[in-house]
């Protein structure tokens, strides 16, 4: 086997190692996030400051858990566009009627959690961008809503990296075959194009 050969597979090698950890490290996987809600504020337990950016990546299942750590207003957490958001908390400031705006993902709120109570959510983020988390509840504030007195926050949605076109498809792909087969057909399909090339760059190289 020649020196130019030995070349070609090294390199090769090292850029299917690369890619497949790339690959695992870009995967939708599940995020738990605990969100604690006050009078008017949110805290999520590990980020400093109230009202935190909440950072997840496109495909990412999020299993949210709102604990309400006051002792008589309800709570609640919808995920919003910032257009939605703005547009409904001004109209109320302004003191007109609104209509509660939809989350911006499908089951992307948790609604009604009592005081002294907890309750769990999950949703899948399905759109890289920068959203509005907020308290959508008016208890104690009719008819403004807790997020016009700054129970708000960023949701911010990161593009899955490199291989964010393969994560939208595996995520897909998921839902075409109930999770079935996940990503592995990805995988099979890169991997033996790059053996595919590495067969003929060695049969070149000889």
């Amino acid at each position: 086997m020649s020196r130019k050969t030995l070349i070609a597979i090294t390199v090769f090698v090292v850029l299917v190692v690369a890619m497949n950890a790339a690959y695992l490290q870009s995967l939708p996987t599940t995020r738990h996030i605990t969100v604690q809600s006050f009078d008017f504020f949110f805290t999520v337990p590990g980020i400093q400051g109230n009202d935190p950016t909440i950072t997840v990546r496109t495909g990412d299942t999020i299993v949210l858990t709102l604990e309400n750590n006051v002792t008589q207003n309800d709570h609640e957490f919808f995920v919003l566009t910032k257009e939605n958001f703005d547009k409904y908390t001004t109209t109320l400031q302004l003191g007109e009627n609104a209509s509660e705006p939809e989350p911006a993902f499908m089951n992307g709120s948790v609604e009604d959690v009592a005081a002294g109570q907890s309750k769990t959510g999950t949703f899948v983020v399905e759109q890289s961008g920068t959203y509005i988390y907020a308290c959508l509840d008016k208890m104690g504030t009719v008819p403004l809503t807790h997020a016009n007195k700054g129970m708000y926050g960023t949701f911010q949605v990161e593009s899955g990296g490199i291989f964010s076109i393969m994560r939208s498809l595996g995520s897909l792909l998921g839902d075409v075959f109930s999770n079935s087969i996940t990503s592995i057909p990805i995988i099979i399909i890169w991997q033996v194009a790059i053996l595919l090339s590495l067969a003929a760059v060695t049969k070149r190289s000889d």
